[in-house]
């Protein structure tokens, strides 16, 4: 037997004692040991009084339980190893077994004790039939209980579920929103301006020198304004990554950072997959999650310096952020607005991320999405636009 059998072996024996189970075993133990004890020892009190009679027979009430409660685990662990499915056969043979494991050790236990307990067919007959209705009740018991937390566990399970799918149809949502506005200042906010300046030069050659200079310094400053404020927030509310691609955008978001923070982008994601593997939900989900994850490097970790790297494994986008900040805090490490935004923006593509420290200081974020998603059906934004 290797090394992790035996530890699996050791782990499942603990859980016999400890549990958790619904109706955990060492519940059954106790439940058994006590029924036993009250109910079948007086039978053989003999002439003594009844207490220090119970007393001796208290070590054999106790492995009563025990061999009632490993039959049953027992049985789940063979079921378990073969997949066999919980029919009513097994039930009820699980049951038969562990009433003659049960009345084998009690009446050899009694014996040892010094009380007087015999194999004659009665005894064990009346042993048995007890055994057997008490197994029944207990086993009952047990998965009444098991019924009522399998329900529950499904009901959370959907209840989790439910809130991964509104969170991802916030994000995609937003995304849309996002890219909406980010169409519109691109597009008519700009050609608004465009025109305008082009109203003022044409209003500019049929006034004095003063106003011409005058209207001069306000063109100037709509075009300051249309190339670059504009033009800033739109690639703010939405990157352009169809034209830049998924790097580009990335290394446009890293400029945003300097000189206060060095951030560098690598990308072997050409090489293998193409641009055109990286676009939609996809190319939203991967920047939105870079994005946070550039923002806490520098806000709490106070980092000069951070690398990101994007690369296929398989079916996957693997993309790293690591930096050389301060690190994680010691102990459970506080979820907050941006966690859950990065959360959002992972699960809407079917993706997941982790945090851990990172070798030599600094942390590192790993973000894993795949390459397919139903969600990279539809590209947020390009259904319509304001």
């Amino acid at each position: 037997m290797t090394a992790s059998r035996r530890h699996v072996l050791v782990r499942d024996v603990l859980q016999v004692v400890l549990g958790p189970w619904p109706m955990s075993p060492w519940l059954i133990l106790v439940m058994v040991m006590i029924v036993v004890h009250v109910t079948n020892l007086a039978r053989f009190a003999g002439d003594g009084p009844l207490v220090p009679t119970n007393l001796s027979g208290a070590p054999a009430s106790v492995a009563t339980g025990a061999a009632f409660a490993l039959t049953v685990w027992a049985s789940n662990h063979l079921r378990s190893t073969r997949s066999r499915p919980l029919t009513r056969t097994w039930y009820l043979s699980t049951v038969i077994v562990g009433a003659v494991v049960t009345t084998t050790v009690r009446i050899s236990l009694l014996g040892l004790s010094g009380i007087e307990a015999t194999y004659e067919p009665e005894i064990v007959l009346q042993m048995l039939l007890r055994f057997m209705l008490l197994g029944l009740v207990i086993c009952a018991i047990a998965g009444v209980n098991n019924a009522r937390l399998t329900a529950q566990v499904d009901r959370a399970e959907a209840a989790l579920a439910l809130v991964s799918e509104q969170r991802a149809a916030l994000f995609q949502a937003e995304e849309t929103a996002r890219s909406s506005v980010s169409h519109f200042l691109h597009d008519r906010v700009q050609a608004s301006l465009v025109a305008v300046g082009m109203q003022m030069r044409q209003v500019s050659t049929g006034v004095g020198a003063v106003e011409a200079g005058r209207l001069g310094s306000l063109v100037e400053e709509i075009e300051r304004i249309r190339t670059q404020d504009v033009r800033e927030a739109a690639r703010l509310l939405s990157p352009d990554s169809e034209t830049l691609g998924i790097e580009g955008a990335l290394r446009e978001l890293a400029r945003t950072y300097a000189p206060a923070t060095s951030i560098r982008v690598t990308s072997s994601l050409d090489a293998v997959t193409g641009g055109s593997m990286v676009s939609g939900h996809l190319s939203a989900a991967i920047y939105r999650t870079v994005e946070q994850a550039m923002l806490n490097s520098v806000t709490h970790g106070q980092a000069r310096s951070v690398t990101v790297s994007l690369a296929a494994q398989g079916q996957q986008v693997v993309v790293t952020v690591q930096d050389d900040g301060s690190g994680l805090p010691v102990g459970p490490i506080g979820r907050g607005a941006g966690s859950l935004f990065m959360d959002s923006a992972t699960q809407s593509v079917g993706g997941s991320w982790t945090l851990e420290p990172a070798d030599g200081g600094g942390a590192v974020m790993r973000a894993l999405f795949p390459l397919h998603h139903p969600s990279e059906r539809r590209d947020p934004g390009k259904d319509e636009h304001v």
